[in-house]
């Protein structure tokens, strides 16, 4: 238990509340502090440490709207995600 705790304690410190992805169809606020109390790093930052990485359109989309779609939960259309 105290190694739970003591990697909760790891993201809290490191682990931005929210990412804003710069996109030409227009920006995504990414409310990462949420996604990060659901799901394992390793769900989007793969193994190693979670550190900042490049995220481009194919695999945004494969993340994020592809997780949406198969969890039947979240944003999955262009307007929902992208604000001008």
């Amino acid at each position: 238990m105290a190694v739970d705790k003591a990697v909760e304690s790891a993201k809290q410190a490191v682990s931005p509340e929210t990412v804003v992805l710069e996109a030409s169809y227009g920006n995504v606020t990414f409310t990462h502090g949420a996604h990060a109390e659901s799901y394992d790093c390793t769900v989007c930052h793969g193994d190693g440490a979670p550190a900042s990485f490049d995220l481009d359109k194919a695999t945004a989309h494969a993340l994020c709207k592809d997780c949406h779609k198969q969890e039947g939960a979240g944003p999955t259309s262009c307007k929902e995600c992208h604000v001008k």
